[in-house]
């Protein structure tokens, strides 16, 4: 992880002036604010690890330049059409999370313990636990440096090896809450209330899995 949370943010301007593009632009990007957008920059507001994703794909260089001062080869872009990057934001949140809690899990720690060791109210722990905000990367860091979690593995790319993996049988458990006939449905026309509260019933580690199948076909589309 980077020596300082403060690192990142140096390292998100500096980049983003290298490349000549503007606070008004990435905030576009991110579907905030230019005023949203500077706080982030400057540490007053927090950014998460899949805003950075979208900013590293739009700046064209690798997520680990902002992690890290050593910067490499870029490999593969994230995918930034505007109609897809809320879902990417969501669904990526989502499956970091979900690592997360299979590693607290695995461990036998509590929010408690989390809270204690890196000092993140236990409150805002339990935001992200419901998925109610996003994990904040200074938060992130934190959590993940307790746990033991690389950087390489919140990073981790969708492998074809568990692209593989997920196959019908990892549906079996997950069915409708309703009938197809009486699909809940939001305001503006959604249909997946019933999947998203089947997503919940399921463990940890198929979340994070199936998340990493629905990024795969999102950026297929």
């Amino acid at each position: 992880m980077p020596e300082t949370a403060e690192g990142i943010h140096v390292r998100i301007k500096s980049i983003r002036i290298s490349k000549q593009q503007s606070i008004h632009n990435c905030a576009a990007i991110l579907g905030v604010s230019a005023e949203a957008y500077h706080n982030k920059e400057n540490g007053a507001e927090p950014i998460s690890l899949p805003e950075l994703e979208l900013l590293a794909a739009y700046l064209d260089i690798d997520l680990s330049d902002f992690l890290s001062e050593k910067p490499k080869d870029k490999e593969s872009p994230v995918f930034l059409d505007e109609n897809l990057r809320p879902q990417y934001l969501r669904i990526r949140d989502k499956m970091l999370w979900a690592l997360i809690t299979f590693e607290q899990e695995k461990q036998a720690l509590s929010l408690e313990d989390i809270q204690n060791a890196t000092h993140i109210p236990v409150e805002a722990l339990d935001l992200y636990n419901r998925g109610e905000v996003p994990v904040p990367i200074v938060d992130l860091i934190k959590i993940s440096d307790f746990l033991g979690i690389s950087t390489d593995k919140l990073l981790e790319t969708f492998g074809e090896n568990e692209l593989k993996s997920v196959n019908s049988n990892n549906f079996e458990d997950w069915q409708p809450e309703y009938p197809s006939s009486s699909v809940a449905q939001t305001d503006n026309g959604d249909t997946f209330i019933d999947i998203i509260e089947a997503f919940r019933k399921i463990s940890k580690q198929d979340q994070a899995l199936i998340a990493k199948y629905l990024l795969e076909k999102l950026k297929s589309m």
